[in-house]
């Protein structure tokens, strides 16, 4: 049975059949659990495992966000319509992270990638790590290093 969504979106039950762009190509991309094959016209960019989808640069205010597809050392980002998100989380069985609004800097990660033989691992601890600072960062109040006197100690009654 397929069910036909607004901005060509196409479900069955096993894989899910969307457009986008990377960079100034239209790419069709047809994605089931762990498995993402991505062509431009007939010709095939990609077409192998997932180990891991990131979402970035997704905003109410954006019709739009990135989807990057993680496979060894390969990343592709995928620029698609932001209503698709949410088909996309439902099928895929790898690890799912949001990244935030500002893109991060994939060439590099994949160069890493590459060059130090990352596994999933890796790039999970990677992910994990930039979550958890993202965190620090928005706690209310300012940061004070541990071990540090505060406002108080510099002041005494006799001031």
């Amino acid at each position: 049975m397929e069910f036909v969504y607004k901005y060509q979106l196409r479900f069955n039950q096993m894989s899910l059949d969307f457009s986008g762009s990377i960079g100034a190509k239209t790419v069709n991309a047809r994605l089931s659990a762990g498995h993402v094959t991505l062509k431009h016209k007939d010709t095939v960019m990609f077409d192998g495992p997932l180990w891991l989808v990131c979402f970035q640069r997704v905003s109410t205010r954006l019709k739009t966000c990135d989807v990057v597809y993680i496979s060894g050392s390969q990343c592709h980002v995928h620029t698609i319509d932001r209503a698709q998100l949410d088909s996309i989380q439902d099928l895929v069985t790898c690890p799912v992270y949001n990244v935030g609004a500002d893109p991060l800097p994939w060439k590099r990660f994949c160069k890493d990638a590459s060059k130090y033989g990352w596994d999933v691992t890796d790039w999970q601890h990677l992910l994990e790590e930039d979550e958890v600072s993202e965190d620090n960062d928005s706690e209310d109040g300012e940061w004070v290093p541990s071990g540090s006197e505060s406002e108080d100690d510099y002041f005494t009654d006799e001031d």
